[in-house]
């Protein structure tokens, strides 16, 4: 039930809001609700959803004097105002492993030369297809003799280490909250992930983030996966978004920035 329902309801009464701190829950906000009976008893049960769904923290329900009183316990964030969606969004910078083979490899192997230059491919497939069929080949230049030293060390592939951006956020069922599927599997800019607009508690991670080597936020380097929902325990469930970095991400496959 959300409190401009709360608010607008036309048999009870807001009566008072009062700020409570224990060491427990810290600052919490505390409503008092006054009204008929029926209309009172409706309001208990909406709230007693709303503590099982994580929204609400108590709720309490007194009939006396012909009056019901029914008291709502919130959760605030650091500036004492109510606690929103939102504010239990959680950011976290995962590492991860790629793979990629040695022909990618864009670092200089010898002087000037790398794996990756187009017009190396040839002579380094040739090393390839007499190395998987055991034949004797010896190349004329750099990179293909290095290239064939790495295959007959059984060398056929190097590791990059980059990170994923997770967003986390924990639910109650009747939020409006949803997953968004519009632009999986599509890369995107830093700051369309949502990341730079969620709150001073990421300074850590904006910095490590921005500290990157390869980080660029003018280029589309984080990859948007499926959203993952799980459900929690009764009435809650939570929603996982992920983000994979890489430098370049192809402009054909993923409308990212870089050229085939």
């Amino acid at each position: 039930m959300a409190i401009e329902e709360i608010i607008g309801s036309e048999e009870m009464t807001k009566v008072s809001t009062k700020k409570k701190f224990t060491d427990e829950n810290g600052t919490t906000m505390l409503e008092l609700y006054e009204g008929p009976e029926e209309a009172g008893v409706a309001l208990y049960d909406g709230f007693v959803s709303d503590v099982s769904a994580g929204i609400l923290l108590s709720c309490d329900y007194e009939f006396s004097g012909g009056v019901a009183r029914v008291t709502a316990e919130y959760p605030t964030d650091e500036d004492g105002d109510y606690t929103t969606d939102e504010d239990n969004v959680v950011w976290n910078l995962v590492p991860q492993d790629v793979e990629k083979p040695l022909r990618s490899y864009d670092g200089a192997i010898t002087d000037t030369q790398a794996f990756n230059q187009d017009g190396d491919q040839k002579a380094l497939e040739k090393v390839r297809q007499a190395w998987e069929r055991a034949e004797d080949y010896t190349p004329a230049a750099d990179p293909a003799t290095t290239y064939q030293k790495h295959l007959f060390r059984g060398t056929t592939a190097y590791i990059r280490t980059g990170v994923i951006l997770r967003k986390t956020l924990k639910v109650a069922t009747g939020s409006d909250v949803t997953a968004a599927w519009s632009n999986v599997d599509r890369a995107q800019l830093l700051d369309d992930t949502g990341f730079n607009e969620s709150g001073s508690n990421n300074k850590d991670l904006i910095g490590s983030i921005t500290e990157m080597p390869e980080e660029d936020s003018t280029k589309k380097q984080w990859f948007k996966r499926a959203p993952q929902l799980q459900p929690i325990g009764d009435n809650k469930y939570m929603l996982t978004q992920d983000w994979w970095f890489a430098r370049e991400w192809s402009a054909n496959l993923y409308d990212g920035n870089a050229t085939p």
